[in-house]
């Protein structure tokens, strides 16, 4: 007799007719051993097997099929064996019927997180004066138009927002740090094709900050060489030729970004007075970012890196037009202008307010103080006045009562020498001396 299908259904549903997650798992019953038997599935209903898998010692299987067609969907199955002489013994096909429904979107993942140049003793101290920011995004699942949002100081309010890169990279410098510990919290976020918003958990990193040394080699002055627009500030050129200086950078090359994307495309050598240009080629024409960084050659023939040294990116962005005059030109230079124009503002901004907010902090600690000692002076005084006007009063309490108790006793006292004088009996046994009378009060202070 043929293995038979004894039961099959959906493996992680709740619900045996509709579900996101195809999984199917089942179990084969047979008259010999269940180990090991071959297990066929037909997913389209045209009687042809689509996948096999096997069954394990306790006859039970389970597999997850790729590429099924959303909407009410039908897997059959059915087992088989050989037997020992060869012959092909196998079950009629059972089957069941769902919905299935595509998966719920999940926000994306960050998989990494760090400095993208740890200027500090070694590369993974967590030290560094660039605060430049690299990480890597988990592209499984990742819908179009993610983008990274930041948070520095952990107000939960973002500090910077960028788009992914294609491939789920992404680099960001946090701005107008403070030296010291610095932690930056990053998160994904995408929209649902309903136009849902999709947000990820924060990820941290947590670095020290450090004002980048005088001496550090760097590009400073890095310019189009030719402005060739309508005028030769507007940062729109026909020619994407652009130019730098190397400071501190004695035996440095200067490595090239000519596409924006944070990778190296070019190393140049520059001339003796630390200058430099470059021709960026196969520009597409548009808003364009370079970047030009000092790169200090290892002296140690036993490093391990080629570089002992490698500085902060220094960036230039411009429009690239063969007509930089034309409508559209001026209008991204425009824009590239306004926004410039507004970072600048917000920088400006952001430091008068930080000063006017540690005014106000420090002017309110200081308040906080002088009221709390005068405060402290005024309870102090009270306090004083309050337990000298306590003690009197217990003071002229006590003195009332000690009184009335020295009368008390000699009236007692009076009293029991006359009725000894009265008494007819044996007096010598009688002796005031012999009462224990009450303690008399006495005064409290504090």
């Amino acid at each position: 007799m043929a293995p038979q299908i004894a039961a099959m259904g959906l493996s992680n549903a709740t619900d045996e007719t509709f579900t996101s997650d195809p999984s199917v798992s089942g179990r084969v019953s047979n008259e010999s051993s269940v180990d090991d038997l071959v297990v066929e599935l037909d997913y389209d209903g045209d009687g042809v097997v689509d996948e096999v898998t096997r069954t394990d010692v306790y006859g039970q299987f389970r597999i997850t099929p790729v590429g099924l067609p959303f909407g009410t969907t039908t897997i059959a199955a059915r087992a088989s064996e050989i037997t020992d002489d060869g012959q092909l013994l196998q079950s009629g096909w059972s089957s069941i019927t769902f919905e299935y429904d595509s998966p719920a979107p999940t926000a994306a993942t960050i998989d990494t997180l760090g400095l993208a140049n740890d200027t500090g003793v070694d590369d993974t101290d967590g030290v560094t004066w660039d605060a430049q920011l690299a990480g890597q995004v988990n592209t499984v699942g990742l819908l179009p138009g993610a983008t990274i949002e930041f948070d520095v100081d952990g107000d939960d309010i973002l500090d910077g927002a960028i788009p992914l890169e294609s491939d789920g990279s992404f680099q960001w410098s946090p701005r107008n740090l403070d030296e010291g510990a610095v932690t930056v919290r990053a998160r994904t976020r995408q929209s649902t094709d309903e136009g849902l918003p999709l947000v990820g958990a924060w990820t941290s990193l947590t670095f020290t900050f450090e004002a980048q040394p005088d001496d550090s080699p760097r590009v400073e002055q890095l310019q189009l060489t030719v402005d060739s627009g309508v005028s030769a500030t507007d940062k729109a050129s026909s020619d994407p030729t652009f130019a730098g200086m190397v400071v501190n950078g004695t035996g440095a090359v200067v490595q090239i970004d000519s596409d924006g994307d944070w990778v190296v495309d070019a190393t140049l050598t520059p001339d003796g007075a630390g200058n430099f240009s470059y021709t960026p080629e196969d520009l597409l024409e548009g808003l364009t970012t370079v970047r030009a960084r000092v790169a200090v050659p290892a002296t140690d023939p036993f490093a391990t890196e080629e570089f002992s040294e490698v500085g902060a990116w220094s960036s230039l962005t411009f429009v690239f037009a063969a007509d930089p005059d034309s409508a559209e030109a001026q209008a991204k230079a425009t824009a590239l202008a306004t926004y410039q124009a507004d970072i600048a503002s917000a920088d400006a901004t952001y430091e008068t307010e930080i000063d006017a907010a540690e005014l106000a902090y420090w002017t309110s600690i200081t308040t906080s103080l002088d009221s709390y000692a005068t405060g402290m002076t005024t309870a102090v005084a009270t306090r004083d006045s309050a337990v000298a006007l306590a003690n009197s009063t217990l003071r002229s309490a006590v003195g009332a009562a000690s009184l009335t108790f020295s009368n008390g006793l000699s009236t007692v006292a009076a009293d029991f020498a006359a009725d000894l004088v009265a008494f007819t009996g044996d007096i010598s046994v009688f002796q005031l001396d012999d009462f224990r009378w009450p303690d008399a009060p006495v005064a409290n202070s504090w």
